[in-house]
């Protein structure tokens, strides 16, 4: 359980990264 909930935190941490960087990347698109 320790072991799985430290993966999912790790997934969720990675997974934000990627949501920030394709919301930057719209983001500026839009923007230009």
């Amino acid at each position: 359980m320790e072991y799985e909930a430290h993966g999912d935190d790790n997934f969720s941490e990675e997974a934000n990264k990627l949501l920030n960087s394709f919301r930057t990347y719209f983001w500026l698109e839009e923007h230009q």
